[in-house]
């Protein structure tokens, strides 16, 4: 099993969401391929996850794989917005910028993120089926005003 860094995170302006304190990066392999996420200190996320999932995940860990979730659900997969490399995958020994993700992607990853921590194969199945139903739908076509905070970074190469 691969260490996941669990983000670090606050309570914001209500109860629901959470600002990501300190720059959050996490290499990872998910389908055969490498992939580097990073999300800055700044962000505001809403660690939660469709109603028919509730209670499936460990509270711990749902805060943990809502953070890069919620993230690429609010841009709705298009990553080409922020200035800098939100998420690259590795070849030919090299890092190349993913400019766009579908949502499968996105709930794949949150899959990942509940093996990795420990979760059971059938709550992360519950959790699954949670987040690919309409509801999670929805919620990756909701209109939002979200934008990361504006960031320069080296890149790692």
């Amino acid at each position: 099993m691969s260490h996941f860094p669990a983000p670090h995170s606050e309570p914001s302006h209500d109860e629901w969401t959470r600002t990501l304190v300190k720059d959050w990066e996490w290499e990872y392999d998910l389908r055969g391929t490498r992939y580097r996420m990073f999300i800055p200190a700044g962000v505001e996320y809403d660690p939660s996850i469709p109603t028919l999932a509730e209670g499936v995940v460990p509270e711990d860990r749902l805060f943990s794989a809502s953070l890069p979730h919620d993230v690429l659900y609010k841009l709705q997969g298009d990553l080409s917005r922020p200035e800098y490399s939100v998420l690259a995958s590795r070849w030919d020994k090299t890092w190349h910028r993913r400019l766009r993700v579908s949502r499968l992607y996105a709930d794949l990853l949150f899959d990942k993120i509940a093996e990795v921590t420990g979760v059971s194969w059938w709550r992360r199945k519950l959790a699954w089926w949670g987040i690919r139903s309409r509801f999670g739908q929805s919620a990756w076509q909701e209109e939002d005003d979200f934008t990361l905070p504006e960031q320069i970074i080296k890149d790692n190469g």
